[in-house]
């Protein structure tokens, strides 16, 4: 039999797991999720095993086309004339109010 907890093989007449010291046959906080998902796993295999699978029916629309995909377009030349305008602008204001701080 496996440890629960880390997987190693358990010796019954000890009752005690050699690697990480877990008593065998108790059930700690850190087991309890993973002995419940355990338990839900069977449970929703079982269930599964059950329930019937639905054909699979063809359809009968049409897929929808793909959408039209519109490459991004470079800035226009009149734009970007406006940006270096406005970092030269930039430029120059913090240059001045360096100098004047300089001089006053």
């Amino acid at each position: 039999m496996d440890c629960i907890r880390c997987g190693a093989f358990l010796d019954t007449d000890e009752g005690i797991c050699p690697t990480c010291g877990d008593v065998f046959g108790r059930v700690t906080a850190y087991q309890m999720p993973q002995l419940t998902s355990d338990l839900i796993a069977e449970q929703n295999a079982a269930k599964a095993a059950e329930a019937p699978i639905p054909p699979v029916l063809p359809s009968t629309t049409a897929p929808a086309p793909a959408p039209e995909v519109i490459p991004p377009s470079a800035p226009s030349s009149k734009m970007t004339i406006f940006i270096f305008l406005g970092i030269l602008l930039v430029a120059v204001a913090l240059g001045l109010g360096i100098i004047f701080v300089l001089l006053t």
